[in-house]
């Protein structure tokens, strides 16, 4: 079982989960959480990183931009190859790597001494935000009757 027995039992109250069986809101829940990081990921930063980038060694306005939008690049870049390795390697494996990958470039964000070790740390990250694999995932581990249902749940 993915989800606790309390949360399984609150959701299940819900009007809109009713429609799920039992062993699709987990899949619903996990891929929700996913989601969830890989947008803060961008957006929690948003209002100021580039105040706090530039004071970093070596920054300059330009090179906080580049810190800022490189994860946005690299997800991009890497949402197709990982689809690729997922679809060949399974999507739990690829899930598991590309959060390690996140969790790895959130460290080294923290650690970062100068403006290109952030870069380097911003671009593991996008790398890391396996959005894709994760939709995936959850259109395997759901019917095809509640697919949109569980897509909207996990985009709100």
């Amino acid at each position: 079982m993915w989800v606790a027995p309390a949360l399984f039992i609150s959701l299940k109250r819900c009007t809109l989960m009713r429609s799920f069986a039992r062993e699709e809101i987990g899949p619903i829940v996990v891929v929700s959480l996913i989601s969830a990081l890989r947008l803060l990921g961008i957006f929690l930063m948003l209002p100021i990183f580039s105040a706090y980038a530039v004071n970093y060694p070596g920054a300059s306005a330009a090179l906080a931009g580049v810190a800022f939008g490189i994860y946005a690049l690299t997800q991009c870049i890497f949402q197709i190859p990982l689809g690729w390795a997922s679809d060949r390697w399974g999507r739990k494996p690829v899930l598991i790597f590309g959060l390690a990958l996140f969790a790895i470039g959130s460290i080294g964000c923290a650690w970062a001494k100068d403006i290109h070790g952030l870069i380097l740390a911003r671009a593991l990250q996008g790398t890391g935000a396996v959005g894709s694999v994760a939709f995936a995932a959850l259109a395997d581990l759901t019917r095809p009757s509640v697919r949109t249902q569980a897509y909207t749940i996990t985009g709100i």
